[in-house]
């Protein structure tokens, strides 16, 4: 194995027990697909879609309809473009698609109907192993189905680009990079099991990150993490958003995504309700995708959205005022207030 330390790299070469055991994992969550047709396509879209071939544009789809075996209805005419460098927040409620189109942009479900379409090309055109080099998922609630260590985990993310079942030195140093990188170098030959929900997630978008997809998709990434992992995993990905990576989360905190996210689509009963950026996350949407009443606060940086008990009427938007250091308080004497403790609601 390789660890990355701050000055230099350790080589501790990999045995050939370890390259058969790393070949013969089967990473489910790398694209392994099922079998049967892909989503239909016409000549027609395809001429529609002529001038999306480019880069900035990393998906685009159009029509997309879905339905389960089962004959439930998951998704109905989703139509969008996502543009490199987004940072993409699924939002709605629980059943209404949002883990269904996570699935789909990965290529894991073939919708009945629509075009798909990643950076320029039909997603059914993509052979399993480049789809692999363009977008990374990380499916609600991951685990590996191998005890492994962490390292040999990260280094599953280079999958894609491993021929003959032994990793090259470019791989190993890839993944030697990211593990110090996410600050995983001290825990690099842990077993995966020992980690905490945190320590997890990091190693599993450690692994994505050792693909080095033009995408990322993740599903509901801040699960179960307190707020402190939550927010160190959510910067983690703005970051790579800055490198022109895209990053699509469907995600169920809605201060966390407005926080983080500088686009949204807003899903409800498998429909887009709403799409854009944070001028969509207004009282009258969120209220009637989510069914509850809410007051949005607005303190001039960032939307706070906080659920409503009583029936009386609210305003859509409650401006903060922050208290200037010299302004009295309810008529007492002028007093040094700090800023970021005190404010009023107009």
């Amino acid at each position: 194995m390789v660890i990355a330390k701050k000055d230099k790299i350790i080589d501790n070469p990999i045995n050939s027990h370890e390259n058969n055991k790393l070949n013969n994992r089967v990473d489910d969550n790398l694209k392994m697909k099922s079998n049967g047709d892909y989503i239909k396509s016409s000549n027609n879209l395809n001429k529609k879609y002529k001038n999306v071939n480019n880069f900035n544009i990393k998906i685009s789809l159009k029509d997309i309809k879905f339905t389960y075996r089962n004959g439930i209805h998951a998704l109905d005419d989703i139509t969008f473009n996502v543009e490199a460098g987004d940072f993409i927040g699924i939002i709605g409620p629980n059943g209404t698609g949002k883990s269904t189109l996570l699935r789909i942009l990965d290529g894991i479900l073939k919708p009945q109907v629509g075009t798909i379409l990643i950076q320029g090309k039909e997603l059914n055109k993509y052979k399993l192993n480049d789809l692999a080099k363009v977008i990374g998922y990380i499916p609600q609630n991951s685990v590996s189905i191998f005890p492994t260590t962490v390292f040999d985990t990260v280094l599953l993310g280079r999958k894609p680009y491993i021929e003959w079942g032994s990793p090259t030195k470019k791989d190993i140093k890839i993944t030697s990079e990211i593990l110090y990188k996410l600050g995983l170098e001290e825990i690099a030959m842990r077993n995966i099991t020992e980690l905490s929900g945190g320590q997890l997630q990091k190693v599993l978008i450690a692994r994505t990150l050792a693909q080095q997809p033009d995408i990322i998709l993740l599903d509901e990434p801040t699960s179960n993490l307190d707020i402190n992992h939550q927010l160190e995993v959510l910067n983690l990905l703005r970051q790579e958003t800055k490198k022109n990576i895209t990053v699509i989360i469907a995600i169920h905190d809605l201060n966390l995504a407005i926080k983080f996210c500088n686009k949204f689509i807003i899903l409800n009963n498998g429909k887009i309700e709403a799409i854009g950026g944070k001028e969509v996350i207004s009282k009258s949407i969120i209220e009637k995708v989510f069914k509850v009443r809410v007051k949005i606060i607005n303190d001039g940086t960032d939307l706070f959205i906080i659920p409503m008990i009583s029936n009386e009427n609210e305003e859509d938007v409650i401006t903060l005022d922050i208290i200037s250091y010299d302004e009295k308080i309810n008529g007492n004497t002028k007093e040094k207030i700090e800023k970021e403790d005190i404010f009023t609601v107009q």
